[in-house]
């Protein structure tokens, strides 16, 4: 093969050298039929991810349902969660509320007879010296 034949292009889907044109985004080459139906695939591609370019840009500007759900869960799970805090929290007052009141009724009847014992020791006391 001379040098002018080993350059001459061929299309890639045919291979046919005749009147071949070389697509400026991939740098493949294509005769006048295919370098058509490259364009429209390539054309068909674009639309393809013009209307996922839509659909992502409506996504992200309105909120969605699910997302409207999650967030309705979590408020859910927040109320609840403080209520069953708040409870908890009820429920400890109260108990050492009890534990207060049933030491302060324990002191209370003792002091009597801490009171009566501290009155014969000093009796005592008092008797020993003299």
């Amino acid at each position: 093969m001379s040098a002018s034949a080993m350059n001459k292009k061929q299309c890639v889907t045919c291979n046919k050298s005749g009147g071949i044109l070389i697509c400026d985004g991939c740098q493949q080459s294509f005769c006048g039929k295919h370098v058509i139906e490259h364009r429209q695939e390539l054309a068909g591609q674009l639309d393809n991810i013009m209307q996922e370019h839509d659909l992502l840009q409506q996504d992200l500007l309105q909120p969605s349902s699910k997302k409207d759900a999650l967030l309705e869960r979590i408020d859910h799970w927040e109320k609840y969660s403080i209520a069953k805090i708040q409870m908890a929290a009820e429920t400890a007052r109260t108990t050492l509320k009890e534990l207060l009141e049933q030491s302060k009724e324990r002191l209370a009847k003792k002091f009597p007879d801490i009171a009566e014992s501290f009155a014969h020791l000093v009796k005592l006391m008092i008797f020993q010296r003299t």
